[in-house]
């Protein structure tokens, strides 16, 4: 939801996080907000393959966007760590 709702309006958001996010994008999309995407590689609520790696494949294919992706060995949670790293790349800098 926060990738949706920060790509939609970008002009409000200077940074966007998604932490083991999925679904999709929308179609309409405004500015460039910062982009940090983390995603378990063992995650079995939403895998990989169809939130991380599919959304950061979609934006990148698109270019213009700052983006962070950061796999880590896991499953669907919050690494600490990561969140840390999500808030000062995306938000501090």
């Amino acid at each position: 939801m926060a990738l949706w709702l920060g790509l939609a309006n970008g002009d409000l958001f200077r940074g966007v996080i998604a932490l083991s996010g999925g679904g999709s994008l929308p179609d309409q999309r405004v500015g460039k907000p910062r982009i940090f995407v983390a995603h378990g590689t063992r995650d079995r609520v939403i895998p990989i393959s169809l939130g991380g790696d599919e959304i950061v494949r979609q934006l990148r294919s698109e270019g213009g966007y700052r983006m962070t992706y950061r796999r880590f060995d896991g499953g669907h949670r919050v690494i600490p760590a990561i969140a840390r790293a999500a808030v000062v790349d995306t938000l501090v800098r």
